[in-house]
């Protein structure tokens, strides 16, 4: 486990940065009226062809794993009513604004989201250890804090990966590749944080304190952007960000480090695929709702105007 947190550090770092880059990269192409005769923003997607195309063949003859066949129950059920509980849920996040939040579309979303969790839980509790998503492991106190905890820094990650750059574009004027650069102090504040504590977990076996640490920074770091106004200093907005991604460096390795650990081993690959999967819920749900209620403050704004 503590030569796993160095290795995990890694990932995380690789990870963020990939996650802010992307940004970078793709505001690059957007920008191009054409690339190989082909319209610049199009690239967006099919740049990901040669990326794909190259990791299959280095996962090909690289990742040879040893085969051990096992008879084991394939949960479709589960997959389908989680689909069914979460689907309507974020289609809500998103719609919630133009709907009304209490409208019919709304409640049916609402009640549809609410019968395919119920059915999730009951399909999960039948099948056992063939489950999806074993809710036995929820009885652990441990795991269950660090589900919780990766929505939330899932949440405050992919909010500020999709709400930073409308700040800097729509504001402040960057396009979209200046803001994309000028968000590097959020992938520096997350590799540092990523390596670091990844390194110190290997040598001590000790990490409960970074999660905790991250946390406050990711607190701090949002609300230190509250008091960001459309002529603030830039070294303001770029000091926070590096606040914002030291706080998600240090939770995000740890959290999946501590799930890993919450169990036996037998669990590990379950433990980590619900961390991360939980982690991607709140990034998802959590630009949804920001979105949200940015537009509906903008519009509000300008009705007042």
């Amino acid at each position: 486990p503590r030569e796993r947190a160095k290795y995990q550090g890694y990932f995380v770092a690789v990870f963020g940065t990939s996650s802010v880059l992307g940004p970078v990269v793709g505001g690059a192409l957007a920008g191009a009226n054409s690339i190989l005769g082909v319209t610049g923003w199009r690239w967006v997607f099919l740049v990901n062809v040669p990326i794909g195309l190259i990791a299959l063949v280095v996962v090909a003859k690289v990742l040879n794993v040893p085969h051990s066949a096992r008879k084991h129950r394939i949960d479709w059920w589960g997959a389908l009513t989680l689909v069914v509980g979460l689907v309507p849920l974020l289609v809500i996040a998103e719609q919630g604004q133009e709907w009304g939040w209490g409208s019919t579309k709304a409640l049916v979303a609402y009640a549809i989201a609410a019968i395919g969790t119920i059915a999730f839980i009951l399909v999960e509790r039948a099948l056992g250890e063939s489950a999806l998503i074993p809710l036995r492991l929820f009885k652990n106190k441990v795991f269950s804090v660090v589900i919780l905890a990766g929505v939330v820094v899932g949440a405050a990650m992919f909010g500020a990966i999709t709400l930073v750059p409308q700040y800097l574009q729509i504001v402040r004027g960057a396009s979209p590749t200046a803001s994309g650069l000028e968000m590097l102090p959020l992938i520096v504040g997350l590799m540092s944080a990523s390596v670091v504590s990844g390194q110190i977990t290997a040598r001590t076996g000790k990490y409960k304190i970074f999660p905790v640490i991250g946390a406050a920074f990711i607190v701090a770091g949002s609300l230190l952007f509250t008091r960001v106004a459309a002529d603030s200093p830039m070294w303001q907005p770029m000091l926070y960000m590096l606040v914002l991604g030291f706080g998600v460096g240090l939770s995000l390795q740890t959290l999946t480090l501590a799930a890993q650990n919450a169990g036996p081993v037998t669990d590990m690959g379950v433990s980590t695929a619900s961390a991360t999967f939980f982690r991607q819920i709140g990034g998802t749900l959590g630009v949804a709702v920001f979105l949200s209620i940015l537009f509906s403050t903008v519009e509000i704004g300008r009705a007042h105007v």
